[in-house]
Parts: structure tokens; C-alpha cells; sequence
């Protein structure tokens, strides 16, 4: 819904904002549940990571597993730092600035990864339509494949640590545990 009515252009970006959160119906609470389930996912996706780290979950056989875990934190990161750029207000754009700045140090490639960035010298219209097409195209459809290899792995791999045994019959991962990680998910 919300891309409906956004508008990646630096004239109009803040003002298309500030209509969906005051002129659109329910828009004000759609972009709160955008703004606070990003920090939210970033604080469980850091307690998970930890939880892996604890039960020695990133050995062998579940390495490729870890790898696509790390993976997938990075994209959540890339999610939140493209979608800060899109309030286009002062904040956002310092802060982008600032990280562009800082990607711009990296040896040997900072240069042209902050120029591919940035979409040209400075930051403009460019920059912000490159951002909000990575956000809202590119970035979902990563996390998306991304989230079906992370759950084939810990399938195929089984769970680490302490795991009790339940009595009766053992059941496939699907539909059973996949209904139960849905719901714990949508809450």
C-alpha cells in the first residue's frame, strides 16, 4: 500500500510521506508498523544470531546455514539503511552522506561503490530513485529466496542443541513446524 502512494523524487518524497501518514486512510498506522517492525526485526534477528552463537549452531554440518543467516541480518541492514534515505528529510540525507563518506574509505573499491551509490557526484534525485528501487524491488526478492534457503538448510540440516523428543510419530517439517514458524512470525 504504501508504495502506492510514495513518490522517489526529491520534490515530492517528504511531502508524498506526509500525505500517507495524514490523507490516506489507516496510512499513518501503516507506516508506524513499517518504521517500528524494522527495529523490532533487527533487535530479534540480533537475539537469534546470538542464540546460534551460544549453541554452537554455525559448526559443521550447519555451516552454509550460518552463512546464509549472516546473509540474511546484512540484507535486513541494507533494508534499513536504504528505506532511512527515503524520508528525504535533513536527517536521512546527512546521515546517507555520512555512510556514503564512510563506504568511500574502503580500499581499493570505496570510490566506485560509493559512486555506484550515490548514482552521481552528489546526492539528488538519482540516488534516491536507485535507493527506493532496491528497498521496494531488488531487497524482497533476495529476502525472500534468501528466507526459502536459510529454512530448506535447517530442514535438511536439522536443529542444533538441546532438542527433547516428543512421543508418537516424527512429522515432516511441512506443513506442522511451517504452520508454527508462519504464526510465530505474524506475531
Amino acid at each position: 500500500g504504501l508504495a502506492l502512494y510514495y513518490a522517489p523524487t526529491p520534490d515530492h518524497a517528504w511531502d508524498s510521506l506526509n500525505f500517507i501518514s495524514t490523507g490516506v486512510r489507516a496510512g499513518g498506522f501503516l507506516l508506524g508498523l513499517h518504521y517500528w517492525t524494522m527495529r523490532v526485526i533487527v533487535v530479534v534477528l540480533g537475539l537469534h544470531l546470538g542464540r546460534v552463537v551460544l549453541m554452537g549452531s554455525y559448526r559443521k554440518p550447519r555451516h552454509t546455514n550460518w552463512v546464509v543467516g549472516v546473509a540474511l541480518f546484512l540484507i535486513v541492514m541494507v533494508f534499513s539503511v536504504t528505506g532511512l534515505l527515503l524520508r528525504w528529510d535533513q536527517a536521512a540525507y546527512w546521515a546517507t552522506v555520512v555512510r556514503i563518506g564512510i563506504v568511500s574509505l574502503t580500499p581499493l573499491v570505496g570510490d566506485q561503490v560509493a559512486a555506484l551509490a550515490r548514482g552521481g557526484p552528489d546526492l539528488g534525485a538519482l540516488t534516491l530513485t536507485r535507493w527506493y528501487a532496491i528497498h521496494a524491488l531488488v531487497l524482497p526478492v533476495v529476502l525472500i529466496g534468501m528466507v526459502v534457503a536459510h529454512l530448506k538448510l535447517r530442514v535438511r540440516d536439522g536443529l542444533s542443541g538441546p532438542v527433547r523428543q516428543e512421543v508418537g510419530e516424527p512429522q515432516a517439517y511441512f506443513p506442522h513446524q511451517a504452520a508454527r514458524d508462519l504464526a510465530a512470525v505474524a506475531l
